[in-house]
This record gives C-alpha cells, structure tokens and sequence, in this order.
C-alpha cells in the first residue's frame, strides 16, 4: 500500500476496504488484451466483487485508475453505489502532452514492467 496506507487506515475504521493494483501495474501481474485495457479491468474488478460476495459498493480510482473505476461504474451502475474519482488521469485540466501518451493501450503494460523489474531490482 505504501503512501496509501494512512488514507486506507484512517478509511478502514469504519468501513470494509478493499484496495488493490490496477490490472496490470504496481505489483500486479501482466495482463494481455488488445484494444483498450477497459474490459480487463472492468473482469478484474468483477472477479473481486463476485469472490468476497459483494452486491453494491462505492468506488474510489486515483490517478489512471479514475478511467478505470469510472469505467466499471459506467459498464455496472447497479453495483457501484458511488463513485470517487481523485485527480483522474484524462478529466483533470490540461496535461502535457506526453502524459496523454499514458492512454494508448499497452502502455499501462510497458509502465508495470519497468516498476516491477525496478522493484525487483530494490529487493536484491
């Protein structure tokens, strides 16, 4: 969890939470799909909800996971009670321009395998 522990301790007090990778980055393992990662993401996501029995929820996406979680919210508005999107990539003002390059597909699988190799490389 990282920089994010003392925002999910201070949300996991009084709330179940559940925080994870998004598809493909951080410690996650690579994903394959062509076109858009949208639909991986949106099966990610499902495969949790259904395995911890989970109707409804609310939906918090940070950064590149603010497309990702407004995705699943736009693919499944009955299961997504809310929605938090937090400084998403592709709504917030103008970026610069090679950080739109952040939203062609594939590039998502690029970025987790240089963080995991950069990881790995820490570890030893």
């Amino acid at each position: 969890m990282g920089e994010y522990a003392s925002p999910v301790a201070k949300l996991s007090t009084n709330n179940r939470v559940i925080a994870g990778d998004r598809l493909g980055t951080g410690l996650s393992d690579p994903i394959s799909f062509r076109g858009h990662p949208r639909s991986a993401w949106n099966r990610s996501v499902r495969a949790v909800i259904e395995a911890l029995g989970i109707g409804t929820f609310e939906l918090l996406g940070h950064s590149l996971g603010g497309p990702a979680a407004g995705g699943y919210a736009i693919d499944h508005p009955v299961s997504v009670k809310r929605l938090v999107l937090l400084s998403p990539v592709g709504i917030s003002p103008p970026l610069p321009p090679l950080w739109n390059l952040l939203m062609l597909p594939g590039i998502t699988d690029i970025m987790g395998a240089a963080a995991r190799l950069a990881i790995d490389r820490q570890r030893r």
